[in-house]
């Protein structure tokens, strides 16, 4: 595949299927900053901020979560997201931690 093709495939997937740059990277075998490239050459507008938002289930889950004591880490795994939005929302919600019943990182 040469450039013009690349830059066209990549616009079609970005524009019309509406994929980000790294999921057009793993699909087309290209680097998503390669991938941002292309579409730059294809003269394609790239878009604005996240294209994904938290639904309000994931975020009362991860409210409760919080409220029980879990670590962002644990709160994702059992969400089955990134760790990312629960650090984004845990200020947010600003909900206080059960720290009772977890075991102490200190020895006894």
């Amino acid at each position: 595949m040469n450039d013009g093709e690349e830059c066209a495939r990549c616009a079609q997937l970005y524009v019309e299927e509406r994929l980000s740059c790294p999921a057009i990277g793993r699909r087309v075998g290209l680097h998503p900053v390669t991938v941002r490239q292309r579409l730059d050459a294809a003269g394609v507008r790239r878009r604005k901020g996240r294209s994904r938002q938290t639904d309000p289930a994931t975020i009362a889950a991860i409210a409760a979560l919080t409220a029980q004591g879990l670590a962002q880490r644990e709160i994702a795994a059992r969400l089955g997201v990134s760790h990312v939005p629960v650090g984004r929302w845990q200020p947010r919600l600003r909900v206080a931690r059960d720290f009772t019943g977890r075991k102490s990182n200190e020895g006894d």
